[in-house]
């Protein structure tokens, strides 16, 4: 297996990583600083700040009820990236919102968000069940406490993959499902935010999107990454596009279980569908991923 370098996740706050400068109305630039291993911004960041400068063009009372978000090219950590909001639509209850990034010149993300005023929560709803018996966050394994067989089938990931960011808390409830034979395009974690942006509904709904990139692709990954090891080659693993569906308000710094699965990859390319419920079993986010996958010096 060839060696990854490691990690070292910054230790700031999410309301110091994701300050946004003004510099216009609807323009705003942030200067990312959250590396991940393959020298690029986590792309929760580039997510979270895409949220943020459109919240900031919306009324304090329409929270987000959608995200639609197109990775372009990795975000350099360090470097200023400028972000154009443009508004689509402001309606009665909708409010729609373009959001392009440029850094060196460069268009790096393209997204769509929209925000709703709320109706009540009972009007033409219904939802399914979280997934049954379970371990709660409490009586959960953490990433960095993993048995040694659960450890192991990671490898192929990196370091990355047993680094634990100091605004995000991370728990597996069924660590086995690491070392299932064949992979797991099925698997359950808790999460949680040490930190928020902004104690508000903008802040809440930015603090979700920006935990919403964490780990969800690794149902994609799982059935390839002992091919990839019996190879001698590590993983490369690129987001291509991401999409949040905000059922319901949620503070992101109560435990959330994520119930994520792949229901197709092919030619390198894997989809993941992520699920997200309340400590109660309320669904309040649903999230999906595209990611590349390849041997790291093919990609």
């Amino acid at each position: 297996m060839k060696p990854l370098p490691p990690v070292e996740w910054t230790d700031l706050p999410m309301d110091r990583l994701l300050e946004l400068e003004t510099l216009a109305p609807g323009q705003f630039r942030n200067i990312p600083n959250d590396s991940n291993r393959n020298g690029r911004s986590y792309g929760g960041h580039s997510i979270a700040i895409a949220l943020q400068a459109a919240s900031r063009t919306v009324p304090a009372d329409r929270p987000a009820s959608m995200l639609q978000f197109m990775f372009l090219k990795g975000v350099l950590p360090g470097v200023p990236v400028d972000y154009q909001v443009t508004s689509l639509q402001d309606g009665k209850r909708f409010s729609s919102r373009h959001i392009r990034a440029l850094q060196n010149g460069q268009a790096v993300l393209d997204a769509h968000a929209t925000f709703a005023r709320p109706a009540p929560a009972d009007r033409l709803a219904h939802a399914d069940a979280p997934p049954a018996d379970l371990p709660g966050p409490q009586a959960s394994v953490r990433v960095t406490d993993l048995p040694p067989a659960s450890a192991a089938a990671l490898e192929g990931l990196g370091s990355y993959s047993f680094a634990e960011k100091s605004c995000i808390e991370f728990r597996l409830p069924r660590p086995e499902q690491l070392a299932a034979p064949g992979g797991c395009n099925r698997f359950e974690f808790w999460m949680r935010a040490r930190s928020l942006p902004a104690d508000d509904l903008h802040g809440q709904s930015v603090g979700l999107a920006y935990l919403s990139d964490w780990w969800i692709n690794f149902p994609s990954l799982s059935a390839h990454i002992a091919g990839l090891q019996r190879s001698g080659d590590a993983i490369y693993v690129a987001s291509l596009n991401h999409s949040i569906w905000f059922h319901r308000h949620h503070d992101p710094r109560e435990w959330m279980l994520l119930a994520c699965d792949s229901p197709r990859a092919v030619g390198g390319r894997g989809l993941a569908l992520a699920a997200v419920y309340d400590a109660q079993g309320g669904r309040v986010a649903t999230i999906s991923q595209e990611c590349l996958m390849a041997a790291r010096l093919d990609a």
